[in-house]
């Protein structure tokens, strides 16, 4: 067995272990590195272990709660993004206001649109 290190291959046992770390906090590496090593993330907080414990012993113990709840987070990230368009939408008009923004009719009906939808995510 061979590691490339540089220009060069290496011969290795198959034993050895070959750890790298970096600073990235999203690394992106080609599919073909991805099925060749393991990727640990140390950022991992309490709270998100729990989550997935959590996540397991539902998924396991009732399905059905597990299938719902799943369907409450896509749902839950889907009004997140509706959220966040709405906000890039009432800023992006008050940037590009030509006029007076409070006689923009565009920036009042977004501005009402936004408010309905606020209450309707809560």
């Amino acid at each position: 067995m061979y590691i490339k290190f540089g220009d060069q291959g290496i011969s290795f046992n198959p034993d050895f272990k070959f750890y790298i770390t970096t600073k990235m906090s999203r690394p992106h590496y080609s599919p073909e590195i991805c099925v060749k090593v393991t990727m640990l993330n140390f950022m991992v907080t309490q709270e998100g272990l729990l989550d997935q414990m959590l996540s397991i012993i539902v998924r396991i113990e009732e399905p059905a709660k597990y299938e719902r709840r799943n369907a409450c987070i896509q749902i839950k990230a889907d009004n997140q993004k509706k959220q966040a368009e709405l906000q890039d939408k009432i800023l992006n008009l008050v940037a590009n206001s030509q006029d007076d923004i409070l006689e923009d009719r565009e920036l009042k009906v977004t501005l009402d649109e936004s408010k309905v939808q606020s209450v309707q995510i809560e």
